[in-house]
């Protein structure tokens, strides 16, 4: 295990701090779902954008003081500083935790639309994997076992679409606003 893994996870501070971004993870799930809600994002709007703004400055600076430290991992350790952290940088939870505020810094060089920033906030939610053991073992179960979970996959389609073409067959001539075609009875 990575040391300053270890030392956030044994000392207080790391405690506290790991505690504290979960905490806002949650909040930030919170916020997202908030901001939906047309009254809700018309009054609030100058504090959903503050919250924003303070999320990403922490989920930046907590980013860059890993990447800055990536170098005191035992397996990274023995690579030159810059070969270290670009190895860290490119590992897919530090790609998760990337894509949890870097859309942010985008929308200021691109012209994007704000809402399509919007869905990329979700990925905040996946930094919840590093937090927890379970959804660790969760990705390595996924991960392990993709071809069985795509086999499984398509034999639920398939039975879907059975199903659904049986629904439209028997039902279409009854409730043919409900059932008027398969993907409408699929649905």
């Amino acid at each position: 295990m990575p040391a300053q893994r270890r030392w956030g996870d044994a000392h207080p501070a790391g405690r506290l701090v790991n505690a504290f971004i979960i905490l806002l993870i949650f909040l930030n799930a919170i916020s997202f779902a908030a901001e939906t809600v047309e009254e809700l994002d018309t009054r609030y709007a100058m504090e959903f954008q503050v919250f924003n703004l303070f999320s990403v400055a922490v989920f930046t600076i907590e980013y860059v003081l890993r990447v800055w430290s990536a170098v005191d991992i035992p397996m990274l350790s023995r690579l030159p500083p810059w070969r270290a952290r670009l190895r860290f940088a490119l590992r897919p939870i530090m790609l998760i935790d990337l894509l949890a505020f870097l859309p942010w810094y985008l929308h200021f060089m691109f012209p994007l639309d704000l809402r399509i920033l919007r869905v990329f906030r979700l990925f905040r939610l996946l930094k919840l994997v590093r937090y927890s053991p379970v959804l660790q073992t969760l990705g390595r179960v996924l991960a392990d076992e993709y071809r069985v979970l795509l086999g499984a996959l398509l034999v639920i389609l398939v039975l879907l679409l059975f199903a659904s073409t049986a629904m439209y067959m028997l039902e279409r001539g009854a409730q043919p606003d409900k059932f008027g075609s398969i993907p409408v009875a699929a649905w």
